[in-house]
């Protein structure tokens, strides 16, 4: 099993939504929960802090639990 999801977060209080971001190779139903929530949390205290996120790849780890970037899309070539 290998799947990549995308997550982006609505805050309605604030009117705004994040960045869609890509978490690649995830390996268990349990993982990818745990990477949905995470990120979810993180892209909320981003908007709730006042900033903004780019779009962007990243990968789990399931060892901390925490999701690290890969690649920036906004720079990289093979995006548009």
């Amino acid at each position: 099993l290998r799947v990549d999801v995308n997550v982006s977060t609505r805050c309605p209080a604030l009117d705004l939504q994040s960045s869609r971001c890509e978490i690649k190779n995830l390996n268990s139903i349990r993982n990818i929960v745990r990477a949905i929530d995470f990120e979810a949390q993180r892209h909320r205290g981003i908007l709730e802090g006042g900033g903004s996120n780019s779009p962007e790849t990243r990968t789990f780890d399931a060892g901390s639990g925490r999701t690290r970037l890969l690649r920036s899309k906004e720079t990289a070539l093979d995006y548009r």
